[in-house]
């Protein structure tokens, strides 16, 4: 079930996928305007993303799943609970706190 919550008058989703809490960052990014695919493919990113792997064996495709269907119905780019504050770090640092 989506969850939204509001941030500075733009929604963020949440929902539990797989058992873990997951964020629709392109919600994040659309209500911040930096753009998603910078973020996504920057080296700091992908760092944190290797980390992730290495320490919980987590791979970027479990933690950054793109759902091919509307909007309305979910579709978009969600991320896991361990890439949420890092994605609102990049966007501010207002956002991520």
């Amino acid at each position: 079930m989506i969850q939204i919550f509001e941030y500075e008058n733009s929604p963020i989703q949440f929902e539990v996928i797989n058992g873990q809490v997951m964020a629709k960052v392109t919600a994040m990014f659309k209500a911040n305007n930096p753009r998603l695919d910078t973020w996504k493919n920057s080296d700091s990113t992908n760092r944190y993303i290797n980390a992730c792997y290495l320490k919980w064996g987590t791979s970027k495709f479990q933690l950054i799943i793109i759902r091919m269907v509307s909007a309305e119905n979910g579709g978009g780019t969600w991320i896991h609970e361990k890439l949420i504050l890092n994605a609102a770090r990049y966007i501010s640092t207002v956002f991520e706190l």
